[in-house]
């Protein structure tokens, strides 16, 4: 029975899931804001203490400072540890160097401190000792906030579940066994039983007389007859739309900036733009027994027709860049770049193909080529220019060297031979350049 109910009212399961979570949502966040002001309070309460202990202690360091009392010292700062806040304090004196009192961690991002000087008055001028920091962890304080979690919590979590469950029974005795009859209405209709109106035993309806959401469900299954009698007429209304989705599908495909076509598996056009058949030179009604790779340059025909036959097996998209011959002048080829991709529908294999002139581009492309080359002329020129003046530099060091060296014979024999061998080179790349 229980198993029965919970399958006859899953939106009623659902709508109690969402009172009950989104309000143990809400006093989730209530409880962290709430935890959130008392940390912020506690906070401040810490900070006040670090001044309450920096007030106590001040004159005291600062005298067993002057006094060089180290003990005393020890004394009161290890007494500012008993303080359950502090976790440390940090002593810098101008004699004594720097002390570390209790745990003082590398990261000190998360502590609270307070800094003050320790000073003497001597007269009208006063004499700095040294500086103490205070450290203080909230770590105590943020673990006793914790504890509080589950005692808040609980009270409201039980006052939520007790809420939801009353929700629950007023549903279920109001609403849900009308919305179980209107469901089994709604199974069983037939078109035999259209006559019969839906009616529930509700004593008195609505509280304010007027209709309510269960009152104009009843209203719209009894309005249901009179729509299906309409059922003529919005059958032509849809048939007329779709005419009208039709025109405007046409409309899209013409405005295509290519070629546009759909072949079935035999290659026949079946679906096409107004510039396919305008571009083939061809009459509309002709079309569909046109052989479209007769028109492909030779080099490039048997290439079609093998992507073409291999895109009915792999079902794979393809680009392929053609050459189709002009109707009005064979020698004229005209670049084409050809997208194609296949789709099925009811069982049968349909191509779409999408063919754009890049005439243009090609001629971009021609461009840039002689660009691209004339600039590795220039390249190759400045890169001869640099072997060859490196050269006749070698050749003219040579000989002034052997201007210089004409009384030494063994020095004039080899800088000519270094200038020879100069000029070899020099020889060899004008070689390599014919």
């Amino acid at each position: 029975m229980q198993i029965s109910f919970l399958k006859q009212s899953p939106l009623l399961l659902r709508l109690v899931g969402y009172v009950f979570g989104f309000s143990l949502f809400i006093a989730i966040l209530l409880s962290m804001l709430q935890l959130w002001l008392t940390y912020r309070d506690d906070l401040a309460d810490i900070s006040k203490n670090l001044n309450q202990v920096q007030n106590s202690h001040s004159a005291s360091l600062a005298r067993n400072l002057w006094n060089m009392d180290g003990d005393g010292l020890d004394v009161e700062l290890k007494s500012m540890l008993q303080h359950p806040d502090i976790s440390g304090v940090k002593l810098t004196g101008s004699d004594m160097g720097t002390k570390y009192y209790g745990s003082i961690p590398e990261d000190r991002r998360d502590l609270l401190h307070t800094s003050f000087t320790l000073s003497k008055k001597m007269g009208d001028t006063a004499v700095q000792l040294g500086n103490v920091t205070i450290y203080a962890s909230p770590d105590r304080m943020v673990d006793l906030l914790w504890r509080r979690v589950p005692t808040d919590l609980i009270p409201e979590v039980i006052v939520l579940f007790l809420t939801s469950a009353l929700i629950l029974g007023i549903f279920l005795v109001k609403f849900n066994r009308h919305i179980l009859k209107i469901a089994e209405f709604a199974e069983n209709i037939e078109i035999d039983s259209l006559d019969e109106e839906l009616q529930l035993d509700r004593k008195g309806g609505s509280a304010s007389g007027e209709l309510d959401e269960l009152d104009r469900i009843v209203v719209s299954l009894n309005e249901m007859r009179s729509r299906l009698k309409k059922h003529i007429t919005a059958q032509q209304q849809t048939e007329e739309q779709l005419q009208r989705e039709i025109v405007f599908s046409e409309a899209i495909i013409n405005s295509l900036p290519g070629l546009f076509v759909v072949y079935d598996e035999k290659m026949n056009a079946i679906l096409y733009n107004d510039r396919y058949w305008k571009r083939l030179k061809v009459r509309r009604e002709e079309v569909a027994s046109q052989d479209i790779s007769d028109r492909v340059v030779p080099e490039d025909r048997e290439e079609f027709i093998k992507v073409i036959r291999q895109v009915f097996v792999d079902q794979q998209p393809f680009t392929l860049e053609v050459e189709i011959a002009s109707s009005d002048d064979v020698d004229k080829r005209v670049p084409y770049l050809v997208n194609g991709s296949l789709f099925v529908h009811e069982g049968k294999k349909y191509l779409i193909d999408i063919s754009n002139d890049i005439s243009a581009q090609k001629k971009i492309e021609k461009g840039l080529r002689q660009a691209q080359k004339m600039e590795a002329i220039g390249t190759l020129a400045g890169g001869i220019a640099h072997d060859f003046n490196n050269i006749l530099s070698a050749i003219m060091g040579n000989f002034q060297l052997a201007q210089s060296s004409i009384t030494d014979p063994e020095k004039l024999k080899s800088f000519l031979q270094s200038g020879l061998n100069a000029s070899f080179r020099a020889r060899d790349l004008v070689a390599q350049i014919l």
